[in-house]
């Protein structure tokens, strides 16, 4: 006994397996999180090597490339790239998906201890990050008028920080606007030669004099007295009164030679909020954080923040990237609600009895409920891409009850009583809804075996609507003819409607079976018609843009520009304030908060809400360019944020590798830099190797520094401490620690000749000026020296002009690089090219594998080769279907229409099965072949009108969404609503065409003729 008996027969069972189905969606549902995306681990380990004075060139050789040389032959990375510059090192380990990634943390940790000894002794151990900051979430800005900058960051440091950072879901923050307090010591290089003392000197006393170690105790025979022992320097007045000299009753003190003053341990760098002095923080996400609950509960922080803070200090958050993602959850919930409506509406339509729309309506809520199980179950979470599965899943889930309702209703037209119709027509269509539901979970099969990151986000979306596929075939088959037997009535009168209605759809399938018999008559023309549209529609993809995910208007723009290499955090400053005047002039743009760090300059912008304002971010961002554009000595840029690139800017990043040296890989780049200068579609194309930096080099006289009995090491570390800064120790002032650093004083850094008035101690005692151990040497060099895959490197990035596609110019530069580049360059693409490139290549591998799939499973359904090429023969129009719509709206073929398309395949074919499956009944009682598709078509026509007709509108709230994230839901909608309908309307042509060649060529070839 089939399910559909057993259900029938027992209305209570059925009516229990689907409240089962209510309960685990409502158990799973409240054990979900909300994101706006699904959770995708990054993957990436960042080494940070501080080396204070050290050169880039210095970085690059010593600390970067052993540490690269050693990461290399972990197994599972993706990329290995680095970056020297003065002082620091960093080297960014990206691995695959689907790594053991804390397996793979362990290794890099591991063999980072068995290179200690190779890297330089006098380095910072290195600093180990699971993450890389490009997930922004949101700034924070702290003000007071009556506090100085480093005063605020001091407040901030100790009170703030550490609150922000124990947010579950909070990675990396940076804090801007001042860095922190040091004791700077100041020296002066005259005064140190005239009382004959030395870097050493100054550096051995302060390293004496400021200690802290355990003292002991006192003890009796019955007690003991522990002993503390107060040896630190605590002020700028004690270090200033330090001792560095004293014999025969003269003494020297560090105020004789220089000076100790409260500082900061940095250059200066500005934060300002609507032109107001702030102390800013960047709040990153941490690779499994959830930019919604992280957000909520850094909103609950900075509340409790506002009731203790100073009395004049303010605080706020200026930019939050979590407002659009839950305006636009907000927003599909709504679509969900909509396209709910519009499916009843279709129903209600299509039926005319109120009676019969019941049976199909329950199931929207069971499937819709039991989906949010379906998400549990696999650990996702509700996000957009699951909500929008939901949305399209409410004209589907109704699909197989329809059908089922259909079949049966129409036995009982025939005079066969409820329940006897019941069992005859479930029994009928259970093999088509069976069918049906597997080929639509078949196109999602193959995702599940990949790693990919257009697999991962791609994964939550279609097994959650496969979830709830399947959920909608197990109800047809189970409460959908239960309800049938127990709520339809015989046939006796017919509304006005439902009699109207029965005689449209007469006279509807009269004329479609005049058509189809005609079009079956002249198949060889419909046949090249269709080869037509199909090789148009090849050429209709090919022109299609290509994006990783569509460009949303989420209220930020970001804007990074630079002043010229080498200018310090004052002078860019000056700029910053012009950029923050054009911002500020614009009444589309409510907050300005900017950042300026040595020739940097940050401008993060708040808009108005999207629904008060009439251009959208990427039309701000071009008037503010237009703006600035002629403002001299600044070079940047302004850009919408988004979630698919937050900060990082570029369209178009290329890196060019090389095997030689930086000054031939420079020419090759500004080589190619004027090449892609000429490319239509590019703009702002730029290189990160200048070789604009002003550097000294220092020249060392071995010989003369051996006659002198003065060692390298002694050199180096005198250079450093003088020109670099040197940390030597650390003071406590109250309970905070705060470093000591020593450096010559400002006039002597400002001049490349005071190098002269710098001595050291030769062996005899006697001063030596280091102008004689060393000479200076004026150079123009690279800041910062690049590795790509241990390979020297530079970046080439550009920006795409309006109406270009960044398909095109990648295809352009993949045909024409080989032969610009030199033998031992090569080239590789970043960024979100290089997500362009995996997208496209992971999506037409998704697309062949799907086919296959529901292949397969066709022809282990209908136990025939055939019949599966009968029924996929429509899918190719059906997805140019899509891709017309994409063309009319001015769309673009990515993640979410990527989705859409490849579900088209499973949607269109549910009608090739309905038909194919009904003629093949018919041809085993007798029928022609022509006679068999004729009469099943014309059978299966409503049906497939009213499945069509509830898809359709299901989708519609999408295909017209507006608010946030709406471009995305506006493409998946039309491409669906465009294909289904282009695909149903050839399915009713194709198909039966398709069947008339084909099915000669059955096994039971013989018997049909």
């Amino acid at each position: 006994m089939k399910i559909s008996e057993v259900c029938i027969y027992r209305p209570v069972l059925a009516t229990v397996l689907s409240l089962v189905v209510i309960l685990f969606g409502v158990l799973g549902f409240f054990h979900l999180d909300t994101r706006y995306f699904p959770k995708i681990e990054q993957h990436v380990i960042v080494i940070d090597t501080d080396y204070p004075g050290a050169s880039s060139q210095l970085i690059e050789k010593t600390v970067n490339s052993p540490i690269e040389d050693a990461m290399s032959i972990i197994s599972g990375i993706d990329s290995l790239t680095s970056s020297a510059t003065q002082g620091e090192g960093k080297v960014k380990i990206k691995f695959v998906t689907g790594v053991d990634f804390s397996e793979k943390a362990s290794e890099v940790r591991d063999k980072l201890s068995s290179i200690r000894s190779l890297l330089p002794e006098d380095i910072d151990a290195p600093a180990v990050k699971i993450s890389d900051n490009t997930d922004f979430l949101l700034n924070i800005a702290i003000t007071d008028a009556n506090l100085a900058p480093a005063q605020i960051r001091d407040y901030v440091e100790h009170y703030v920080k550490d609150k922000i950072q124990e947010i579950n879901g909070v990675g990396d923050i940076d804090i801007w606007g001042s860095s922190e307090y040091a004791m700077r010591i100041w020296l002066n290089a005259q005064k140190l030669a005239a009382y004959n003392l030395t870097v050493q000197d100054i550096r051995t006393a302060i390293e004496n004099s400021n200690v802290q170690s355990p003292a002991g105790e006192f003890k009796s025979l019955t007690m003991f007295f522990p002993i503390t022992e107060d040896t630190q320097l605590k002020s700028s007045k004690e270090f200033n009164q330090l001792i560095i000299f004293s014999k025969n009753g003269r003494i020297v003190r560090l105020k004789d030679v220089g000076r100790a003053e409260l500082g900061l341990q940095d250059d200066p760098f500005y934060a300002r909020i609507n032109g107001e002095t702030a102390v800013g923080i960047n709040v990153y996400l941490d690779a499994s954080g959830n930019p919604i609950d992280t957000s909520a509960a850094l909103h609950s922080v900075v509340q409790q923040l506002k009731n203790s803070l100073p009395s004049g200090m303010k605080i706020q958050i200026p930019q939050d990237m979590s407002r659009f993602f839950k305006a636009a959850v907000h927003e599909v919930y709504l679509s969900i609600f909509l396209a709910v409506l519009c499916v009843l509406f279709v129903i209600v339509l299509f039926l005319g009895d109120l009676r019969s729309v019941s049976i199909p309506v329950v199931t929207i809520p069971i499937c819709v409920i039991g989906a949010f199980g379906v998400i549990a179950a696999f650990n996702f979470s509700i996000n957009l891409l699951t909500l929008l599965a939901i949305v399209l899943s409410i004209g589907l889930v109704v699909d197989d009850a329809i059908v089922m309702l259909e079949n049966i209703y129409r036995h009982i037209e025939k005079g066969v009583q409820p329940f006897k119709a019941a069992l005859v027509g479930s029994n009928e269509i259970t093999f088509s809804i069976i069918a049906m539901s597997l080929t639509l979970i078949a196109v999602y099969a193959p995702i599940g075996f990949m790693q990919t990151r257009t697999a991962i986000l791609f994964r939550e979306f279609s097994f959650t609507l496969a979830g709830a596929v399947f959920i909608s075939g197990f109800v047809a088959l189970t409460l959908t003819p239960s309800m049938c037997a127990m709520m339809l009535k015989p046939v006796k009168k017919q509304n006005l409607y439902a009699k109207k209605l029965e005689q449209f759809f007469d006279v509807l399938r009269k004329r479609y079976g005049q058509l189809l018999t005609y079009c079956i008559h002249k198949r060889i023309i419909v046949l090249l018609i269709c080869l037509a549209i199909a090789t148009g529609g090849g050429f209709l993809f090919h022109s299609l843009p290509k994006d990783f995910m569509p460009k949303e208007d989420t209220g930020m723009i970001f804007g990074p520009y630079t002043t010229a290499t080498g200018s310090n955090s004052t002078y860019t400053l000056n700029f910053t304030k012009q950029l923050e005047g054009v911002c500020s002039a614009n009444s589309n743009i409510q907050t300005v908060y900017s950042f300026t760090w040595q020739n940097n300059s940050n401008l993060f912008l708040l808009l108005s809400p999207i629904e008060k304002r009439k251009k959208s971010a990427n039309q701000i961002s071009n008037d503010l360019m237009m703006q600035v554009h002629n403002i001299p000595g600044l070079s940047g840029f302004f850009f919408p944020m988004s979630f698919s690139s937050g900060m990082r800017s570029h369209d178009l990043n290329l890196e060019i590798m090389s095997t030689g040296d930086y000054e031939s890989l420079y020419r090759t780049s500004q080589i190619l830099v004027a090449k892609l200068k000429q490319i239509p579609g590019l703009t702002n194309v730029d290189s990160d190797m200048k070789f604009d930096s002003q550097q000294y080099d220092i020249q060392l006289d071995r010989d003369q520094a051996q006659t002198e009995g003065i060692n390298v090491k002694e050199i180096d570390e005198t250079l450093a401490i003088l020109l670099g800064g040197s940390h030597i120790t650390d003071f406590y002032l109250g309970n905070n620690s705060y470093q000591v650093i020593v450096q010559a004083q400002a006039t002597d850094l400002a001049d490349p000749s005071a190098i002269q008035r710098f001595y050291m101690r030769g062996l005899s005692g006697k001063m030596v000026p280091l102008n004689e151990l060393v000479s200076l040497k004026s150079i123009v060099t690279q800041s910062s020296l690049n590795h790509y895959d241990r390979l020297r490197a530079t970046e080439i990035t550009a920006q795409l002009l309006p109406g270009y596609k960044l398909s095109s110019i990648v295809q352009l530069l993949q045909s024409n690089l080989s032969g610009w580049l030199p033998s031992d360059m090569k080239y590789a693409f970043e960024g979100k090219t290089k997500y362009l490139l995996e997208t496209s290549s992971d999506m037409n591998l998704i697309f062949v594998l799907a086919l296959v799939f529901i292949y397969l499973i066709l022809a282990a359904l209908f136990e025939s080769f055939i019949d599966p090429f009968v029924i996929l023969f429509t899918v190719p129009l059906s997805v140019i279907g899509g891709g017309f719509a994409l063309w009319l709206i001015g769309g673009s073929l990515n993640i979410y229409t990527d989705i859409g398309l490849v579900t088209l395949v499973g949607l269109i074919t549910k009608h090739g099965i309905l038909i194919t499956r009904f003629a093949n009944q018919r041809l085993g009682e007798g029928m022609s072949i022509t006679t068999a598709i004729t009469e099943a078509a014309t059978l299966r026509l409503r049906p497939i009108l009213m499945t069509t007709g509830a898809m359709v509108l299901g989708a519609l709230p999408l295909a017209l969404a507006t608010g946030s994230g709406a471009n995305s839901r506006m493409q998946i909608g039309w491409v669906i609503i465009s294909g289904l309908m282009f695909g149903t309307f050839f399915s009713l042509i194709l198909v039966p065409i398709a069947y008339t060649y084909l099915a000669h060529f059955k096994r039971n070839r013989g018997a049909l003729s």
